[in-house]
Parts: structure tokens; C-alpha cells; sequence
């Protein structure tokens, strides 16, 4: 199958460093698109925060601040997580300084529980969609699974 409708190839959109892709050619080829190391636009870490806040219904300073209360620390590991699978342009020391200040290692403890839980915590699994969708609104289509 080739990946260049209307003209449009791989390696064009890596010398363009396009911040984004006509959705039309996402939706036609988006597998392709993502194995080439190509989203449809890239997720900040802020973006990710605003994603997690929404779906928990959270405020973003006690997401970032250092309460350890169950209903603030889970959305963060949730947040973590989704910077170590969606943030692949930062380090874990960057995502860190963003997420209130952690460090590296907090943010892979973080990621590494959501990651083991989402095949347990039906919950999870379906708030960890949301957030999915929001970030990535190809996810999940014709059975592919969004996490």
C-alpha cells in the first residue's frame, strides 16, 4: 500500500517537520503514519495534563502540587503515564520538571502501576480511553485498540 496520496510522502512530512497532518491522509493511513515514527500532531505535556484534568475532573494545580490524596495522585500517574507513551520527544527528567517537579524515577514508578493496573481496573481502562481519545482522535477506530 503506498502512503502518498495527493503527492504527500514520509519522508516530505519529516523534511517539512509538520506539526500536523491532513486528518483525511491520518484516517486513510494512520498505521502507517505511526510506524514511521509520525503522529497527526505532536502532545505536549501540558496537553496531556489538560486531558487528565478533564476526564478526572481535577484542578491542574492539585494535579501538579504535592497532595498525595488518592483522588489527586491517581490522575497524575495517569498523566505520567500518558507523557511516557504520547511524549516521546521529552525525557524523563523534563517530564518530571513538568508534572510539579518529580523526579525521573517517580515518573516511570507512575506510568509502570497505570500500565500493570489497566488490565485490572475496568475504571482505569475506561477513563485511560478517554484521555486517549482526546489526545489522539484516530485511537481505537476499526479495532485498533487506543492504548
Amino acid at each position: 500500500m503506498s502512503i502518498e496520496p495527493q503527492g504527500l510522502t514520509i519522508n516530505h512530512l519529516r523534511a517539512e517537520n509538520c506539526a500536523f497532518v491532513i486528518p483525511d491522509v491520518v484516517h486513510m493511513h494512520r498505521t502507517n503514519l505511526r510506524s514511521a515514527g509520525l503522529l497527526w500532531r505532536t502532545v505536549s505535556v501540558s496537553d496531556v495534563i489538560t486531558a487528565v484534568c478533564m476526564v478526572y475532573n481535577v484542578n491542574r494545580d492539585d494535579l501538579l502540587g504535592p497532595r498525595r490524596a488518592r483522588k489527586i495522585a491517581r490522575p497524575r500517574q495517569v498523566a505520567m503515564y500518558f507523557c511516557r507513551k504520547f511524549c516521546n520527544h521529552m525525557s524523563l527528567p523534563g517530564i518530571g520538571r513538568m508534572i510539579g517537579g518529580r523526579d525521573h524515577t517517580t515518573i516511570m514508578y507512575g506510568a509502570k502501576m497505570i500500565e500493570e493496573q489497566l488490565t485490572r481496573d475496568a475504571e482505569l481502562k475506561y477513563r485511560c480511553t478517554r484521555v486517549a481519545m482526546l489526545l489522539d482522535p484516530f485511537a481505537g477506530e476499526e479495532g485498533e485498540a487506543p492504548l
